[in-house]
Protein backbone atom coordinates (compact mmCIF):
# COMPACT_ATOMS: atom_id res chain seq x y z
CA UNK A 1 0.00 0.00 0.00
CA UNK A 2 2.73 2.36 0.04
CA UNK A 3 1.70 3.17 -3.53
CA UNK A 4 -1.60 4.33 -2.45
CA UNK A 5 -0.28 6.69 0.21
CA UNK A 6 1.96 8.52 -2.52
CA UNK A 7 -0.86 8.77 -4.68
CA UNK A 8 -3.04 10.04 -1.97
CA UNK A 9 0.43 13.12 -0.97
CA UNK A 10 0.79 13.56 -4.61
CA UNK A 11 -3.07 14.74 -4.96
CA UNK A 12 -2.84 16.85 -1.84
CA UNK A 13 0.34 18.41 -2.97
CA UNK A 14 -1.71 18.86 -6.44
CA UNK A 15 -5.03 19.98 -4.58
CA UNK A 16 -2.55 22.42 -2.60
CA UNK A 17 -0.24 23.67 -5.00
CA UNK A 18 -3.43 24.56 -6.98
CA UNK A 19 -5.13 26.40 -4.38
CA UNK A 20 -1.96 28.51 -3.76
CA UNK A 21 -1.17 29.47 -7.47
CA UNK A 22 -5.22 30.52 -7.45
CA UNK A 23 -4.74 32.30 -4.37
CA UNK A 24 -1.88 33.80 -5.41
CA UNK A 25 -3.08 34.95 -8.47
CA UNK A 26 -6.16 36.27 -7.03
CA UNK A 27 -3.46 38.37 -4.89
CA UNK A 28 -1.65 39.61 -7.49
CA UNK A 29 -4.62 40.68 -9.53
CA UNK A 30 -6.06 42.68 -6.28
CA UNK A 31 -2.70 44.06 -5.92
CA UNK A 32 -2.02 45.55 -9.29
CA UNK A 33 -5.42 46.84 -9.49
CA UNK A 34 -5.03 48.69 -6.50
CA UNK A 35 -1.79 50.19 -7.64
CA UNK A 36 -2.92 50.95 -10.98
CA UNK A 37 -6.03 52.52 -9.53
CA UNK A 38 -3.58 54.66 -6.94
CA UNK A 39 -1.31 55.38 -10.01
CA UNK A 40 -4.52 56.84 -11.94
CA UNK A 41 -5.79 58.42 -9.11
CA UNK A 42 -2.31 60.51 -8.65
CA UNK A 43 -2.47 61.12 -12.42
CA UNK A 44 -6.24 62.79 -12.26
CA UNK A 45 -5.08 64.68 -9.07
CA UNK A 46 -1.89 65.89 -10.72
CA UNK A 47 -4.29 67.30 -14.15
CA UNK A 48 -6.48 68.92 -11.45
CA UNK A 49 -3.97 70.81 -9.72
CA UNK A 50 -2.80 71.86 -13.00
CA UNK A 51 -5.51 73.24 -14.44
CA UNK A 52 -6.52 74.69 -10.91
CA UNK A 53 -3.08 76.93 -11.02
CA UNK A 54 -4.03 77.53 -14.63
CA UNK A 55 -7.56 78.54 -13.78
CA UNK A 56 -5.85 80.87 -11.14
CA UNK A 57 -3.78 82.18 -13.78
CA UNK A 58 -6.22 83.17 -15.67
CA UNK A 59 -7.88 84.76 -13.06
CA UNK A 60 -5.26 86.86 -12.07
CA UNK A 61 -5.11 87.89 -15.61
CA UNK A 62 -8.50 89.13 -16.11
CA UNK A 63 -8.95 90.89 -13.30
CA UNK A 64 -6.35 93.07 -14.00
CA UNK A 65 -7.57 93.48 -17.91
CA UNK A 66 -10.89 94.19 -16.07
CA UNK A 67 -8.85 96.62 -14.03
CA UNK A 68 -7.73 97.90 -17.35
CA UNK A 69 -10.69 98.50 -19.26
CA UNK A 70 -12.23 100.09 -16.15
CA UNK A 71 -9.55 102.74 -16.25
CA UNK A 72 -10.34 103.18 -19.83
CA UNK A 73 -13.92 103.58 -19.81
CA UNK A 74 -13.53 106.10 -16.73
CA UNK A 75 -11.11 108.38 -18.68
CA UNK A 76 -13.63 108.27 -21.67
CA UNK A 77 -16.37 109.27 -19.29
CA UNK A 78 -13.98 112.54 -18.41
CA UNK A 79 -12.92 113.70 -21.58
CA UNK A 80 -16.52 113.22 -22.53
CA UNK A 81 -17.97 115.57 -20.22
CA UNK A 82 -15.36 117.87 -20.38
CA UNK A 83 -16.58 118.64 -24.04
CA UNK A 84 -20.73 118.60 -22.58
CA UNK A 85 -21.36 115.27 -22.80
CA UNK A 86 -22.76 112.65 -19.93
CA UNK A 87 -22.65 109.28 -20.05
CA UNK A 88 -24.64 106.56 -18.05
CA UNK A 89 -23.44 102.92 -18.08
CA UNK A 90 -26.02 100.66 -17.25
CA UNK A 91 -25.50 96.65 -17.77
CA UNK A 92 -27.82 96.66 -20.72
CA UNK A 93 -27.69 100.08 -22.24
CA UNK A 94 -25.50 103.31 -22.45
CA UNK A 95 -26.94 106.33 -22.45
CA UNK A 96 -25.30 109.79 -23.88
CA UNK A 97 -26.50 113.04 -23.16
CA UNK A 98 -25.25 116.45 -24.80
CA UNK A 99 -25.05 119.89 -23.48
CA UNK A 100 -28.84 120.50 -25.22
CA UNK A 101 -30.08 117.65 -23.02
CA UNK A 102 -30.74 114.98 -26.24
CA UNK A 103 -30.26 111.55 -25.34
CA UNK A 104 -28.79 108.78 -27.20
CA UNK A 105 -28.96 105.28 -25.69
CA UNK A 106 -27.13 102.07 -27.16
CA UNK A 107 -27.97 98.83 -26.28
CA UNK A 108 -25.13 96.49 -24.68
CA UNK A 109 -25.08 92.97 -26.61
CA UNK A 110 -22.82 90.32 -25.03
CA UNK A 111 -19.94 88.89 -27.71
CA UNK A 112 -20.56 86.55 -29.77
CA UNK A 113 -19.05 83.61 -31.40
CA UNK A 114 -20.03 82.86 -35.34
CA UNK A 115 -22.26 79.96 -33.87
CA UNK A 116 -23.47 82.34 -32.02
CA UNK A 117 -22.90 80.72 -29.20
CA UNK A 118 -21.60 83.68 -26.45
CA UNK A 119 -18.05 83.63 -26.45
CA UNK A 120 -15.59 82.92 -23.48
CA UNK A 121 -13.04 85.44 -22.88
Amino acid sequence: MPFSDLNQLLSFLNTALITATTAGTIAAFRSGRVRGEAEQFITTLTALQAEIAALKDKIVRLEASNERLRNTISAMRIALRQRGFNVLIEPDTITITDMSGRQTQTAVHPPTGQDGSLKDR
